[in-house]
């Protein structure tokens, strides 16, 4: 999402169960001007949940946990922004994917069928994305059969 762009290249390399679920995941992606990203998951190791942007300039470090954030690190120092308190929560960090919720709640009021923020081409080249990955590990869906 920070490239705007498909990869170029997309390699990965990950392990399965016996029920061809995908226990681990590396998967180097390679895009134009020498740009590359990596990405790693796990089932099984408790892996840190953050993302570091580095670039020429410096470098950018979400914390833990990346998909609620609520600070960057920087050279420069720490911005933070501190989620509002919500007695409703489902699981642990759960507050912070309520910016999806609105956006989805607010389009639909609107009468939007497609968000502004995460247009239908990022949706669907990230669904594409995925898709290699699984492909290249192994994992086969149902639905893949059909």
């Amino acid at each position: 999402m920070i490239y705007k762009e498909k990869p170029q290249k997309i390699a990965a390399v990950g392990h399965l169960n016996e029920d061809g679920v995908d226990l681990s995941m590396t998967c180097s992606l390679q895009y134009s001007n020498n740009r590359t990203a990596t990405v790693t998951t796990s089932g099984i190791a408790e892996l840190p949940c953050h993302a570091i942007v580095i670039g020429t300039k410096g470098q950018i470090k979400v914390p833990n946990s990346m998909y609620v954030a609520t600070k960057i690190e920087t050279g420069d120092g720490v911005v933070e922004f501190p989620q509002e308190e919500s007695d409703v929560s489902y699981y642990p960090n759960s507050m912070g994917l309520r910016y999806e919720a609105t956006e989805v709640r607010n389009c639909l009021k609107n009468g939007s069928t497609e968000s502004s923020v995460m247009p239908l081409k990022d949706s669907e080249l990230l669904a594409e994305m995925m898709d290699e990955i699984r492909r290249q590990l192994g994992v086969v869906y149902p639905e893949d059969l059909d």
